[in-house]
């Protein structure tokens, strides 16, 4: 990814994540446990992360199965070049619950 879209992004990411010490402040000290409890619990409900994603090569021509077995990043995760690798990816995506098709 270009950096300058990196920076873009993740100022937009740090603009859009609510500051927990803003919403607490701005409440009474009487309800400043209540305030900390609900402001915890809406963190946690709508807290936005930046985190870049895995360019899958050819997914729109390809099944996800060869996408991720032609993408390094994922070969190099699940160690592709080994039948043990091959096991564990499908195993993978077992348990994601991504049909063998797709």
């Amino acid at each position: 990814m270009d950096e300058s879209i990196v920076i873009i992004l993740q100022s937009h990411v740090l603009r859009l994540n609510h500051n927990q010490n803003s919403i607490t402040n701005s409440n009474d000290d009487n309800n400043n446990n209540t305030s900390i409890i609900n402001s915890k619990l809406s963190m946690d409900c709508i807290n936005i992360k930046f985190d870049e994603d895995i360019n899958f090569h050819l997914l729109r021509h390809w099944s996800l199965y060869e996408s991720i077995c032609h993408t390094h990043d994922m070969i190099i995760s699940f160690k592709l070049w080994s039948s043990r690798g091959l096991s564990q990816l499908k195993e993978f995506l077992a348990d994601l619950g991504i049909p063998k098709r797709e």
